[in-house]
């Protein structure tokens, strides 16, 4: 290969390394990003990542049920069960209280009667015998040793004789529905919250859209980076002060508004990656000595690999760490217990103050670290915005002009769509886990705790195992990612299981969702970093930058999805687990359209990344006629012509 053609295009140059100075001095003029500006940039991640770990993904959810709940059951009959159940029995001085509700594991909330003695032929012995088997260990210290309490649905429960009988009819009850009103609109607690949640990343894509271009052009950077990490910080810390349960609503704006400066300011993040990269002092002496060789091209992207590892392992670290603080929190600190309500005719709990603690934990520590990269990252301006264009409207212009330019790959689009539908399979599980651990499962806010750290400790396990599962046995990324969705799809299939009336499995108890998110993490962090792996053969050589970023709207254009159509779900039904038959779903269908729709060797050779074969030559020659017979022209990779293809069959 001659040395021009190792040299990359003009255009090239234009779009990648260094568009604010000329080839001439690219090297002298920009600035040397030394250790302590790099230390800079890898402690925002180490900052603002705890709010992504801990308050939305976790604590954020958690608070605006309960908040919800809270609300929708205050001037209404029935309040939740105090923790002495076991002594408010038929016979015993119950005082006001006639009727409660409980949550028991694998069948949700419940209303228990007090009011009509226990159950005929039942001793209570027997009963919990029973119960333990039906739904685990969970129940010890509700029922034990005392006189049971039974379900005002079960009008027939007097009527039974056999215990199990009794558990199984017992539970088939729910209470009554609870809403909130946000202006005209009736909602579910878990619907509102999954539903400020949905709004919440819906506006994180127009921001990532949007302020693309005042993060590439003019001195918006750095500025942007410092304004909304401050509205994102303070808009954590005020979830402090929701104090009473009538500010349900605030803390679904408050939510909107936190996720929203989040991904803007991860956006403007970003953006300082391969600018800083480009002032490596290793990268510009390379660059001095090759000039723009493809193995200077090689290095830098070498040293861009390892500085985004960094960044994504402190914020990793960051967010284990106060999630262990979390769990301390949980455990050493209990909520204070029901208070008479002036507005309520019940004694209703005051709004979590752990979970306000811990979110504006996450608000106290993303500010208070945020603050070395305010000070050290310098501004680094990019070039000015070209005249007639405008900052908001342009990231737009761009996204449609690599639509366009997609439409020639259509292996690769095909793999965005497929990406599309189950990344959101994942995430969804992601942002709605919690919910049903806490619906469905009865779980505590500590063992919810336990359960959000388990999942990024397993993904990184994950990442490990299958990628030992992939070199014995070589298999492609492709085939990587269908292990990897036929495995997601068994495991909502396991949880679809509890349905069935009568069967003790299918995610019922605490111990089958601690394995549920194990299994979720290991696979959240290989089939993430398989699909990169396999989009990144795709891409035309020279476009990585553009493709990468559609890449990361087309996640972000779907992860607004889940949480609303699970909003839907319990809406309608009262029922979270339907969630399961979503996600389910959205995992076996990308199967068969990986499976069968996508030829990932085509794509590699439409994109440039592979040399045609004689028998890939062969097809294109064919594939050629038919399109010329039509009047188009063949997809091909931009360096393979038809004489290409003759070449190739002379060899």
């Amino acid at each position: 290969m001659s040395e021009t053609a190792k040299e990359l295009s003009a255009a090239d140059r234009k779009d990648s390394l260094f568009p604010d100075v000329t080839d001439d001095n690219r090297a002298e003029e920009v600035p040397d990003a030394d250790k302590v500006e790099r230390l800079a940039w890898y402690a925002f991640d180490w900052s603002n990542s705890v709010y992504s770990t801990v308050s939305i993904a976790l604590f954020i959810p958690l608070f605006l049920v309960n908040l919800a709940e809270t609300h929708a059951t205050c001037g209404q009959l029935v309040s939740s069960c105090p923790s002495n159940i076991t002594t408010l029995v038929s016979g015993v001085d119950n005082g006001s209280l006639a009727a409660c509700t409980q949550c028991f594991p694998g069948h949700g909330t419940k209303l228990v009667n007090f009011t009509s003695g226990m159950i005929a032929g039942i001793g209570a012995s027997a009963f919990t015998s029973a119960l333990s088997s039906w739904h685990g260990s969970l129940t010890q210290g509700i029922l034990q040793e005392s006189p049971i309490p039974y379900f005002l649905s079960d009008v027939l429960v007097n009527t039974h004789t056999n215990a199990t009988d009794v558990v199984s009819s017992a539970l088939v009850g729910d209470v009554q529905k609870l809403s909130v009103s946000f202006g005209v609109v009736e909602m579910e607690p878990v619907s509102s919250a999954t539903t400020f949640i949905s709004f919440s990343v819906i506006f994180q894509l127009f921001a990532f859209i949007s302020f693309g271009a005042m993060a590439d052009f003019g001195p918006w950077r750095k500025r942007m980076l410092v304004i909304w990490s401050l509205i994102g910080c303070f808009a954590t810390m005020a979830f402090m002060f929701l104090g009473h349960h009538s500010l349900w609503w605030l803390g679904g704006v408050l939510a909107i508004v936190s996720n929203l400066s989040f991904g803007a300011s991860q956006v403007f993040y970003d953006a300082f990656l391969p600018v800083l990269v480009d002032a490596h002092p290793d990268v510009k002496k390379v660059v001095k000595e090759k000039g723009m060789t493809e193995e200077a091209v090689k290095f830098r992207d070498r040293v861009q690999n390892s500085m985004s590892t960094r960044g994504f392992a402190a914020g990793y670290g960051s967010g284990v760490i106060l999630t262990v603080v979390c769990v301390a929190l949980n455990l050493f600190l209990t909520d204070p217990g029901p208070e008479l309500d002036p507005e309520c005719s019940v004694p209703l709990p005051p709004p979590s103050l752990l979970q306000r603690m811990s979110i504006a934990l996450s608000g106290a520590w993303w500010l208070l670290f945020s603050i070395f990269t305010f000070v050290k990252l310098r501004s680094r301006p990019g070039p000015s915005l070209p005249k007639g264009k405008n900052y908001l409207i342009e990231g737009w212009k761009t996204l449609g002009r690599t639509l366009k330019h997609a439409k020639k790959y259509k292996e690769t689009l095909k793999l965005l769509l497929a990406w599309f539908i189950y990344s959101d399979g994942f995430n969804t599980i992601s942002n709605v886990g919690i919910l049903f651990g806490q619906q469905d499962i009865c779980m505590g806010t500590t063992e919810l705790v336990i359960l959000a750290l388990e999942v990024p400790l397993f993904a990184m396990f994950g990442n490990f195992l299958f990628f030992a599962i992939q070199k014995p046995l070589k298999w492609s990324n492709k085939a990587m990612i269908l292990l990897s969705l036929v495995c997601y799809s068994l495991l909502c299939l396991y949880g679809i299981l509890g349905f069935i009336p009568g069967n003790p499995l299918g995610l019922k108890s605490m111990w089958e969702m601690f394995v549920f998110g194990a299994i979720h993490g290991m696979l959240v962090g290989s089939i993430q970093s398989f699909s990169r792996t396999f989009f990144a053969d795709l891409i035309p050589k020279s476009h990585e930058s553009e493709f990468f970023a559609l890449y990361g709207i087309t996640d972000k254009g779907s992860s607004w999805m889940g949480p609303l159509i699970v909003a839907g779900i319990v809406q309608a039904t009262g029922q979270i687990r339907l969630a399961l038959v979503y996600c389910f779903l959205a995992f076996f269908l990308p199967i068969i359209f990986l499976a069968v729709g996508i030829d990932a060797n085509k794509g590699m050779i439409a994109a440039g990344r592979k040399a045609p074969s004689s028998e890939d030559g062969e097809r294109v020659k064919r594939e050629g006629e038919k399109e010329e017979e039509k009047g188009g022209a063949v997809e091909m990779a931009p360096h393979v012509s038809h004489a290409d293809v003759e070449e190739i069959d002379d060899v």
